[in-house]
């Protein structure tokens, strides 16, 4: 699909355009990264926690950590990940 936009256009223009095709995958390799970084910090949250000694730690007991864990990934703008 690539290579039939780039027909026709200026090598300025082409290189414009792979260079935005190829923003675009980075730009969705680090979402998925982040979201898989989120869902391991869930897992070894969990695991920690989960051992009653551990509850009474600082980790453990931090509202606003368990709350972002708890809840889905949401990814911030896009400048974030540029």
């Amino acid at each position: 699909a690539l290579q039939e936009s780039l027909k026709g256009l200026s090598l300025e223009e082409k290189k414009e355009k792979i260079a935005a095709a190829i923003g675009a995958v980075e730009l969705k390799r680090k979402k998925k990264i982040a979201i898989i970084m989120h869902d391991d910090m869930k897992s070894i949250y969990d695991a920690t926690c989960a051992k009653e000694a551990k509850q009474k730690g600082e980790i453990c007991n931090n509202a606003e950590l368990k709350a972002y864990l708890e809840s889905p990934y949401q990814p911030p703008g896009k400048q974030a990940f540029q």
